[in-house]
């Protein structure tokens, strides 16, 4: 079997979807599927990387549309192959189109991440396309129940969705003596009991109201990642005089930011709108055996980290429910160990990586059955 996939960026760019993508390709490759990932360079140029059955083919960005990066010369790249299942990572026009130009013949399925929220006008144009789109495709995959249930988009293609549960590799996050020594080395260097965040530093993270949050807490906060809010919540920081409490890191590797995930005492996502269906970050996280402070949102966010389970929940944009959440999990030892511990084990039972290439794979051959 040959997959194309159809998304905007790949590794090394840095973003939760890129990783899934990744993980989904190699997974798949490894199955003796032939994936070809086709996605936008990021800068203008051209580059084909081949290994075994995985090709990556990057394209000429010649420019960005909003958070668009337009390669155009995927549209005629796309027609030109022969697949024998086009998989598109949804929200991404671009591949959208690609798909509505192949032939026909071609069975298409696409991973929901998630609704077009932010931008509204471009939206209303964007809307007719992706009707078109998602009339041809055979199946949708919303990550996670939650979002099946409350997506308008989806409402009106119920029949076509399978939710596919996006996966980590448990291995990755064990602990090997290299990764105890940095582990120890970072803890050394923070001094005192650390809260980890990790996710681009945008609008629906919530950052300002956990930074307001940190007031009278009696930790460290490591902001993990980089984003265009990254000055004025510096700014923020620096209003309420929290210099030596909140600390930027900026984008760190992966063995990096494992290290941090096993280093901290717990993990947070503050997130106030609905663009957050289901972050990466909770998933790693709780595979390195920590909770995971969240909020409330209709989406997979509260699905994947259960109350009182594997976690604890606030409601959005709640700055004095997040401080008391985040100061109960901070002196209550016994309570992070347990909540840890569920959230590994959860991980490891609903959220592995070979469960979702697995599922994804049969829903390729059934679709290929189907025509």
């Amino acid at each position: 079997m040959r997959v194309l996939m159809l998304n905007k960026a790949y590794p090394p760019h840095v973003g939760g979807i890129e990783r899934v993508v990744e993980s989904l390709a190699e997974g798949l490759a490894r199955r003796g599927v032939m994936v070809d990932v086709l996605v936008c360079s990021e800068d203008f140029s051209f580059s084909r990387q081949v290994k075994e059955n995985l090709s990556i083919t990057r394209v000429r960005r010649c420019g960005r549309v909003s958070s668009l990066p337009l390669g155009i010369s995927t549209l005629w790249r796309a027609r030109r192959m022969a697949p024998d299942v086009i998989h598109v990572h949804v929200p991404y026009p671009l591949g959208e189109v690609a798909t509505l130009l192949a032939p026909r013949r071609i069975p298409v399925v696409a991973t929901w991440h998630s609704d077009i929220v932010r931008q509204v006008r471009l939206g209303r144009l964007y809307r007719p396309l992706q009707e078109m789109f998602l009339s041809r495709a055979r199946f949708l995959l919303p990550t996670s129940p939650p979002m099946l249930e409350h997506s308008p988009q989806l409402s009106r293609y119920r029949e076509k969705c399978r939710v596919v549960h996006l996966g980590v590799e448990a291995a990755r996050f064990a602990l090997t003596p290299a990764l105890e020594h940095r582990v120890a080395e970072l803890k050394r260097e923070w001094g005192r009991p650390t809260i980890l965040f990790v996710g681009r530093l945008i609008e629906y993270k919530g950052l300002p109201i956990l930074i307001n949050a940190m007031q009278g807490v009696p930790a460290r906060l490591e902001i993990v990642g980089d984003g265009r809010l990254r000055a004025s919540l510096a700014a923020q920081v620096r209003h309420m005089q929290l210099e030596e409490q909140v600390h930027f890191a900026g984008e760190v590797s992966e063995p990096e930011l494992i290290a941090r995930l096993h280093a901290c005492e717990f993990l947070v996502l503050p997130s106030t709108g609905v663009n957050e269906t289901l972050g990466l970050a909770q998933l790693e996280a709780m595979a390195c055996g920590k909770p995971v402070v969240c909020t409330t949102l209709p989406t997979g966010v509260p699905y994947v980290t259960q109350d009182e389970v594997t976690g604890l929940h606030v409601p959005p944009g709640n700055a004095p429910a997040l401080r008391a959440a985040l100061l109960r999990l901070l002196t209550d030892e016994p309570l992070r160990r347990r909540l840890g511990q569920a959230a590994r084990e959860r991980v490891e039972a609903r959220f592995s990586a070979d469960a979702m290439v697995e599922e994804t794979l049969a829903l390729y051959r059934e679709a290929v059955r189907k025509g």
